[in-house]
């Protein structure tokens, strides 16, 4: 389980920033699971906002496992909970998934992995300003449209040690389908480490950039427990 700040810069002073309660699961029958529950706060053009984001559910089950290979697929969803346009889509959001993963090496030390959702939204419970899926793109959407947008994930997983690890998204690409075909580009670097057996932290910063950019700069970081 983890306690993740998300903090997205637009410039001029604008930010918004979600705190993050997430539960990640992997050892239920072949299943990965994760649900976040986001606390969200936001000040645009002016005004400042906070209360309840969306929330985010995963589940994705391992086809096939050796030691140079992994497949999964399963599905996301997006539930409206977000108590202002501004700090969430707010509507009913589901995604196909699938998570291709190879380790060269013959094993977890070293990996890269390819993850494809689409999210596509199916019911409305009200206008969309603002779309932030599962620490992924966060972008402005016209108000009144539907959701549904293509992201592609690639990343590099290494293990420097026992306590270190270092996590690369070299390119993370979305297609808006919706929104005329705009892309959103974000490059980002991870360094983890456990601060005990248990215990660990992480940060992330990000860089965002294309027709449809996330903004500036964004900052993530985490404090995280294994149970």
């Amino acid at each position: 389980m983890s306690v993740r700040d998300y903090y997205y810069n637009y410039g001029s002073g604008e930010f918004h920033d979600d705190v993050i309660f997430r539960v990640d699961d992997k050892e239920f029958k072949n299943w990965s699971l994760i649900g976040e529950l986001d606390l969200a706060t936001c000040h645009l053009k002016n005004q400042h906002h906070y209360g309840l984001g969306d929330t985010f559910f995963q589940g994705l089950y391992t086809l096939k496992k050796t030691n140079f290979f992994a497949f999964a697929a399963g599905a996301a969803t997006v539930l409206p909970t977000a108590t202002s346009k501004n700090l969430g889509a707010r509507k009913l959001q589901f995604a196909p998934a699938i998570l291709g993963t190879i380790y060269p090496l013959g094993g977890e030390r070293l990996s890269a992995a390819l993850q494809l959702r689409d999210f596509i939204s199916v019911a409305s419970t009200g206008k969309s300003n603002f779309i932030a899926i599962e620490g992924g793109p966060l972008f402005s959407e016209p108000e009144g449209n539907q959701i549904n947008f293509l992201e592609i994930k690639p990343s590099l997983k290494y293990k420097l040690s026992d306590r270190y690890e270092l996590y690369a998204l070299p390119l993370t690409l979305s297609v808006n389908w919706q929104n005329s075909n705009e892309l959103s580009y974000q490059s980002a670097i991870r360094v983890s480490g456990m601060i005990t057996d248990r215990l660990g932290a992480w940060i992330q910063p990000e860089v965002p950039f294309g027709s449809n950019s996330t903004g500036y700069f964004n900052l993530k970081v985490a404090v995280f427990y294994k149970y």
